[in-house]
Order: structure tokens, then C-alpha cells, then sequence
């Protein structure tokens, strides 16, 4: 009996000792509550340590040189493991050719380990694996690489700028060069009409020395512009997005600069008139560049924000061509960023920002819209032209303009008097463009035509493509039906024989002469010539088609 009591108080006391070993009245009363509770207590913490040592445990993982036969994550990971760990990756982000992953591993102890085994796995040449817990050091090799990014971008654009500036420099120092050969005194015996003529175009050159130094200036303060921008971006999250847009930014800039359009060399100018002015007239000679890039410099500068910049042109070939055109100066497609509507014809979307249209398009928006809400800027081109439309265009336009403070409304012309829109608008500031000049020599016939001129004018035609050098011949005949008799006859002995005329649709025309169309448009962007062998030749009648 004894020897039963004392077994019993020894297992208390080894009870005891873990909770309560001080405590003698537990030990008098083995039966008691206080007895289960201390070993409830001894259960409890087991249980906690247990729970401590499966808690989930996310580590930070960085590849390195993953190769396109291991782009699959999960898979590559279970290789280097061995597949003896469960895992689970909680966010992936590539940043320049470097993933970083969050994976998450059913203990600490598996994570450790698991660490352990993917760093081991490395080899010199391949896939290279770096393991780490430690958040910030992701975010801090995150910032480096893309700081990495931007100096390379920088250094390569600089490189490329310094290209275009280059070649800009030896233009001028050609001009430079050209016209120190003029001189302002009339030779002796030499005529009136040659020392005008050899004046004329002193004048000009002159005038296209101090444009081409205007444009340096534009492309030297967007270098500036640009330089800025990357600045900010160093202390910033950025994607790998932005850097491709600013890249292609960049690129159209270049492009812009290199083309050396007169309306260039105006950009500041035009953009500071425009968002100080409500109104303003834009006089750009034939071949100055403002049905294209007017819309680009305000896209530039973020007038899209508020509502579409749209374009209007007073023919359907026109509206579809110039919106073609800017698309691809833009990187983008029609449809897309820049659009059309012509009639019943239309390529646009939500995300389009330019838009194109003929003037009875937009006017049949100002009757169903009087304010014109979804629109930050109108653009009326050709203005000189004059038709019903655009008349009708304009008085709707300038009745809104009182309810539409933040409305911009320009009007383009190439001849056109300005007096008349300064006094309609009411005093806005005409800026002028020069456009590109180029010497025009007027031959006369001898001989007056008879009725037969077609005949005589396809024998002119054939002559200068066989006489002169690479280059255009353009013809206007009086109608379609003589464009096409015309062209009948020359294809008989030539390849390639373009027709153009306003009512001919831009997309069956593609259809019906897909062939002449894609070498046009082929020749046109691409500023090539064909050889002597074949006539390019575009026949062209000019009609009122608009709607």
C-alpha cells in the first residue's frame, strides 16, 4: 500500500516539476482538477511548437539566363529541386531578362532547405538561381536593373541622335557651301530674267538655311526634353512599356528630323499659339508638312487627353490617304490610334486619338452634337477650298465656342487670304509656313493642240520620261472617262500605269488595281523611282466628291 502511495506521488512530482514544481497542495490532492489542467498545459505547448515549425515560409527567387526550353516556372523549379518539395509561386516579374519570384514553401525548415538545393544546382554556364528572404534586396535589384535599362537606352539614342545631327550638319554645310557661290550683282550681259531667276533663288536657300537651323533647335530641345524624362524615371516603378514608348517616341522624333518638313522648324511656335489661342489660322504652302504633323505635335503634347483631335479634309482620297500616312509615322495602325470616316466608311476604334474626316461628316456630328463634347481640337484643312461644308462647318463651329472654352479650332490653308477667318473668328493669330520651294520652268507649246490633245499629250508625256532623268510625270486630263482612254492606250506599251480620280474608293480601288495601287503607295512613302523601262505616269482628274 505504501509502496503504491509513493509511486503515485513520484509520478506527480515529475508532473509537477514541468508546470508547478513549488506547488505542495497540488501534490497532497493527486485526484484533483489541477492535476488535469497541468497536463493540458504540457499538451498545449507540444502542440504550439508543432505549429511553429509548419508555418508556410514565402522566399525570394531570382533567375538568371532562362533559357526558352525552360520558360515553364513550376516546371523548371520542381527540376532543380528534385521534386522533393511541395511549393506554390505566389507573383513572377521579368525585368530585363532577370525573373523574380515569390515562392512559398510549407515550412521554414523546407524553405531553408530548399534554398540550399537550388543554389547548389548552379552551374557556370547555365541557368543561374540566387535564394534570399529579404524584400527589399528584390526591390533594390529591381532598381538597378531597371537604372541599368535606362543608361543603355540613353547611351544608344544618344548615339543615334548624334547620327542625325551629324548628317543634319553636313546638309547645312552643303547649303552653306551652295550659296556662297551666288552672287548679289548682275553679270555683264547677262539677262534680266536669268539674274531674277539666279536672285529667286538665293533668297531661297537663304530662307531654307535659317529653317534648317530652326529644326536643329526643335530636335536639340526635345534631346533636352527626353534627357529630362529619363531622369524621372530613375527614381520611379516603371514597366518595360513605358521604356518601349518613349523608345518609339524617340524614333518618330528622328524620323521627323530627318524628313526636315518646313513645318518643323514652327513646332514650339504652333503649340504655344495653340493652347494660348482658342482659335487660329495655319498658312502652310503646298508640301510644308501641315495636314500630317499639326495632329502629331498636339498628340505630342497631350491634347488627346481631353478629347479626340479630329481632321477634316474635303475629299474622301484625302482623309483615308493623310490618316494611312500618319498611322505609320505614328508606329501604329489605322484603326487604332489614328483613324478615318468618310461616308459610309469608317476604320476607328475606342482607342482611337486622331481621327479623320471629310467636312460633311464632322457637320452632321455638329447636328447631332451642337457643343461637339468629344472633341479637344478641330483641325480645318484646305480651308481655301471653300466648298458649302466647310462654310456651314465653320458657322456651327464658332456659335459652340462660347459653351466650349477648352475647344481649339485651327484653320490650314495653302493660298487662302487670312483676313477674312482673322475677322470671323475675331482677331486670331495667323502663323505662316514656308513651304518646300523648288525651281518651275514653264514650256509652251508651239503649236496649238487640236482636238486630237490626248494623242499630243501622251506623246509629250513619253518624251520627258524618255529624255530626262529619275522622276514624276503628272497629267490632268478633264475627265474620268479621258483618264481611262488615256491609260488603255499606255499600257499597251508601259508596266505600270496609275489612275486616280475622287470618286474612286480607296478600298475597291485596292481590290479592282491592287497591283498599280501598292506600287504608288509603294513609290510615294517610300520615295523610290522606277527604272526608264516602265512610265510612272499618274493620271489624274480633279472632281468635287466630298461626302
Amino acid at each position: 500500500m505504501n509502496t503504491s502511495k509513493t509511486n503515485s506521488e513520484i509520478t506527480l512530482n515529475t508532473s509537477l516539476t514541468v508546470n508547478e514544481p513549488d506547488d505542495k497542495n497540488k501534490i497532497k490532492n493527486p485526484d484533483s482538477s489541477v492535476n488535469a489542467v497541468a497536463e493540458k498545459k504540457v499538451n498545449t505547448i507540444e502542440l504550439g511548437q508543432g505549429n511553429k515549425k509548419c508555418k508556410p515560409q514565402c522566399i525570394e527567387i531570382e533567375i538568371y539566363n532562362l533559357s526558352r526550353r525552360e520558360s515553364n516556372l513550376e516546371r523548371f523549379l520542381n527540376f532543380r529541386l528534385q521534386k522533393k518539395f511541395e511549393f506554390s509561386i505566389k507573383s513572377t516579374e521579368e525585368l530585363q531578362n532577370v525573373y523574380f519570384l515569390s515562392v512559398e514553401f510549407p515550412s521554414t525548415n523546407s524553405s531553408k532547405k530548399a534554398m540550399v538545393l537550388l543554389e547548389k544546382s548552379n552551374t557556370p554556364t547555365g541557368t543561374n538561381i540566387k535564394c534570399h528572404i529579404d524584400k527589399k534586396r528584390k526591390q533594390e535589384i529591381q532598381q538597378k536593373l531597371r537604372n541599368k535599362r535606362l543608361s543603355d537606352m540613353a547611351s544608344q539614342l544618344a548615339d543615334v541622335a548624334k547620327q542625325y545631327l551629324d548628317n543634319h550638319e553636313t546638309q547645312h554645310k552643303e547649303l552653306t557651301a551652295w550659296l556662297g557661290k551666288f552672287t548679289d550683282k548682275k553679270k555683264k550681259f547677262e539677262p534680266i530674267d536669268s539674274f531674277n531667276k539666279r536672285k529667286k533663288e538665293k533668297e531661297t536657300l537663304t530662307s531654307k538655311k535659317k529653317e534648317m537651323e530652326s529644326q536643329k533647335s526643335e530636335f536639340l530641345s526635345f534631346i533636352k526634353s527626353f534627357h529630362c524624362k529619363l531622369e524621372k524615371l530613375k527614381h520611379s516603378s516603371f514597366d518595360e512599356q513605358e521604356l518601349l514608348e518613349l523608345e518609339t517616341s524617340f524614333k518618330s522624333e528622328c524620323n521627323r528630323f530627318a524628313a526636315a518638313l518646313p513645318i518643323y522648324a514652327c513646332r514650339t511656335e504652333i503649340c504655344t499659339t495653340i493652347y494660348k489661342d482658342q482659335t487660329s489660322v495655319i498658312l502652310g504652302e503646298t508640301g510644308s508638312g501641315k495636314s500630317t504633323q499639326v495632329v502629331q505635335y498636339l498628340y505630342q503634347t497631350g491634347m488627346y487627353s481631353e478629347g479626340i483631335i479630329i481632321c477634316t479634309q474635303p475629299r474622301k482620297v484625302a482623309a483615308i490617304s493623310l490618316a494611312t500616312r500618319v498611322a505609320k509615322e505614328m508606329s501604329s495602325n489605322v484603326g487604332n490610334l489614328v483613324g478615318y470616316q468618310v461616308g459610309m466608311n469608317s476604320k476607328k476604334s475606342k482607342d482611337t486619338k486622331i481621327l479623320y474626316v471629310t467636312d460633311h461628316v464632322l457637320l452632321n456630328e455638329c447636328l447631332r452634337d451642337p457643343h461637339l463634347s468629344m472633341f479637344s481640337c478641330i483641325i480645318i484643312d484646305e480651308a481655301h477650298e471653300r466648298s458649302i461644308f466647310t462654310d456651314l462647318l465653320l458657322g456651327m463651329i464658332k456659335k459652340c465656342l462660347p459653351s466650349r472654352p477648352d475647344l481649339r479650332v485651327i484653320v490650314t490653308s495653302a493660298t487662302i487670304d487670312p483676313d477674312v477667318f482673322v475677322r470671323f473668328f475675331g482677331e486670331c493669330p495667323v502663323l505662316s509656313v514656308s513651304g518646300r520651294t523648288f525651281p518651275v520652268d514653264v514650256e509652251w507649246s508651239e503649236e496649238a493642240f487640236d482636238d486630237n490633245y490626248e494623242k499630243r499629250t501622251l506623246e509629250k508625256a513619253i518624251d520627258v520620261h524618255l529624255r530626262e532623268d529619275k522622276g514624276d510625270i503628272l497629267v490632268f486630263l478633264t475627265s474620268p472617262l479621258e483618264v481611262e482612254k488615256v491609260a488603255n492606250n499606255l499600257k499597251k506599251n508601259f508596266e505600270t500605269i496609275i489612275i486616280l480620280y475622287a470618286f474612286l474608293y480607296m478600298e475597291n480601288y485596292k481590290q479592282t488595281n491592287n497591283s498599280a495601287f501598292l506600287t504608288l503607295h509603294h513609290m510615294v512613302n517610300e520615295k523610290l523611282y522606277l527604272p526608264l523601262t516602265v512610265l510612272k505616269l499618274l493620271l489624274q482628274y480633279q472632281e468635287s466628291s466630298t461626302l
